[in-house]
């Protein structure tokens, strides 16, 4: 009898140390999927930004009502931030205590130097209810030191993780650039295929311009004419003199 109770005993203990170790014996995420992409924001303006440097502060935002499967209070899921090689896939990620643990793989760092992981989604009033995203604190790759970050095409964003396993992911392409004269990551980044429409937007721009000044030249010389055509009209000795 009372080796059956022992038994009992460390069974038991065994399944609450599964669930305590694990959140839960059924808890599991089906295969990772791709929900779109993630956006730079000005912290101050609000405003999405393209590019930047290594010291710029920006916002990572996901797509409106982007939303975790369940809620951090009630279900403990997590958002992760990533910072990946292009090449890897977000899917695949192993998260550690301060983020990604893969070759050349990071968590994105807050403007006080914290890596941004296992952040709490808001909460909801019952378990297994989807949990909302909330939007970043400032970020920055301020504190990367030079040579860390390469020359190279990089995947940004964020994801939803039960248990740090990767569920749900939205990411954006950047391409870094190196910048010497910037300390310290020696670089400067840009949203993969905004330099293309921002230099056609600044081609247009110039063009408008140029009509603009050659619209308001002709309305110049209309009025310039207009004038001296009416003084000759309201001055009869003008119009004998030229006459004779």
């Amino acid at each position: 009898m009372i080796a059956s109770t022992t038994r009992r005993i460390v069974v038991g203990v065994a399944v609450i140390a599964s669930v305590w170790l694990t959140g839960s014996v059924e808890a599991s995420v089906d295969a990772p999927s791709d929900a779109g992409s993630v956006e730079f924001v000005d912290p101050t303006s609000r405003e999405p930004i393209t590019s930047g440097d290594s010291n710029t502060p920006f916002v990572l935002r996901a797509p409106v009502d982007s939303v975790c499967p369940g809620d951090s209070a009630n279900d403990d899921w997590r958002v992760q931030s990533f910072l990946i090689p292009v090449t890897d896939d977000p899917a695949t990620i192993q998260y550690g205590v301060i983020g990604a643990e893969g070759d050349g793989q990071f968590a994105v760092y807050s403007l006080q130097t914290r890596p941004y992981v296992d952040t709490l989604t808001e909460a909801n009033g019952a378990a297994g209810l989807p949990g909302r995203i909330p939007e970043t604190v400032a970020l920055s790759f301020g504190v990367f030191p030079a040579g860390t970050l390469t020359e190279s095409r990089y995947r940004i964003g964020l994801a939803c993780t039960l248990f740090r396993e990767t569920a749900v992911y939205w990411d954006t392409e950047i391409e870094l650039t190196p910048a010497p004269e910037v300390e310290p990551g020696q670089f400067r980044w840009t949203v993969a295929g905004a330099s293309v429409a921002e230099e056609s937007d600044g081609g247009s721009s110039g063009l408008y311009a140029l009509l603009a000044l050659g619209a308001v030249a002709v309305v110049g010389l209309l009025v310039v004419r207009w004038r001296r055509s009416s003084r000759r009209d309201q001055n009869p000795t003008t119009q004998s003199k030229e006459s004779v």
